[in-house]
């Protein structure tokens, strides 16, 4: 009975510690599985980091291509800016110089040949005209390059000062009035009463109106021009309408485009030699300096509109808008009027604008 009660005691006991012993087995091989699948994890997470470094290697050396061809592009722009300005110092120099010599004495010649003491023979009278005209129109063709060089660069100052705009529009339809009487056409004005003054460069706005009226009364055969001045939104907007052939639908986004001639609706437009499709383009970028708008709209057959805005002082614009006009100062100033000032306007300005 001890025997068989000791004998049973000893197989329970193997038992336990087999059991034990598979238990362990079992939980080590486990473990070890565990084991070798984070490692392969790891091994597979450290491939990745390796590509995304190669990957970064990689975007780091096209970075740097880039930046050096950034700063090749750079230096180049640079170097086109210093010669543009070089080709503008060159133009007003080089050309303008011998231009006003040639446009003065034939000019002397055709009003004032007594000053040579002997008659201008009427032969050479025809030729002397034409040789003041080319020259004069050579002269405005290299004003137009250079005030477009000017923008370009930055260095077109405008001279502001409070102007009357009705003035200002009077001298400029004062000044083309000749060559559209000679044309049989009519020009009238319509300015709208106790327009506000603006603060703009005289010169600058009046050749913006000369460009208008010449082209107006160049492409118009009948009929006649207006010009409009009227307050609008707190700006001053100015239309020059004509009753001319009017232009395209195709070729009307692409009057403000340098160098463009617009058919105008004939075939003999293009050959007209009074432009060379820059009054435009340059109109519309002193309006853009002075932070108006430049447009135009066109029926072909029955006209065609161009206009232009104007900001006002805001304070003034907002006064106007609200039916307030601003109270003027002895003497018929206003608070806001300083006199000349001079701007300098920056290329990336205009462009801003465009």
């Amino acid at each position: 009975m001890v025997a068989a009660s000791v004998s049973g005691a000893t197989v329970a006991t193997a038992w336990l510690l087999g059991r034990s012993l598979v238990v362990v087995v079992e939980w080590s091989l486990r473990s070890l599985e565990e084991a070798r699948r984070s490692a392969e994890a790891a091994k597979e997470h450290r491939a990745e980091l390796v590509r995304a470094l190669k990957q970064l290697d990689t975007a780091y050396y096209r970075l740097e291509r880039a930046n050096a061809a950034l700063e090749l592009a750079w230096k180049a722009a640079e170097s086109a800016e210093r010669a543009k300005s070089e080709f503008v110092t060159s133009i007003s120099h080089d050309l303008r110089t011998p231009l006003n010599l040639i446009v003065g004495f034939s000019e002397m010649v055709l009003t004032a040949p007594e000053s040579y003491g002997t008659p201008l023979p009427p032969a050479y009278r025809g030729d002397v005209h034409a040789i003041y005209r080319s020259a004069q129109h050579l002269l405005v063709l290299t004003n137009d390059v250079i005030d477009l060089a000017r923008v370009g660069v930055g260095r077109l100052a405008l001279a502001r000062e409070p102007i009357d705009l009705e003035q200002v529009v009077a001298d400029a339809c004062a000044i083309v009035r000749e060559y559209v009487t000679a044309k049989r056409l009519w020009l009238r004005t319509e300015i709208a009463p106790g327009l506000p003054t603006v603060s703009a460069d005289r010169l600058r706005i009046r050749q913006v109106l000369l460009n208008l009226l010449t082209n107006a009364a160049r492409f118009t055969e009948q009929g006649g021009i207006i010009v409009c001045a009227s307050l609008e939104q707190g700006e001053v907007v100015v239309r020059v309408r004509d009753t001319g052939r009017g232009i395209s639908v195709e070729e009307l986004p692409r009057l403000f485009d340098e160098f463009f001639h617009d058919g105008c609706g004939g075939p003999d437009a293009r050959a007209d030699p009074g432009g060379v499709g820059l009054g435009l383009p340059i109109s519309r970028r002193f309006v853009q300096l002075h932070g108006g708008r430049m447009g135009a709209e066109s029926d072909p057959g029955a006209g065609t509109v161009f206009w232009f805005t104007l900001p006002i002082d805001a304070a003034e614009g907002a006064a106007w808008r609200e039916g307030r006009p601003p109270v003027l100062l002895p003497g018929g100033s206003r608070p806001a009027d300083r006199g000349l000032r001079i701007d300098m306007v920056p290329p990336a300005s205009i462009a801003s604008r465009q």
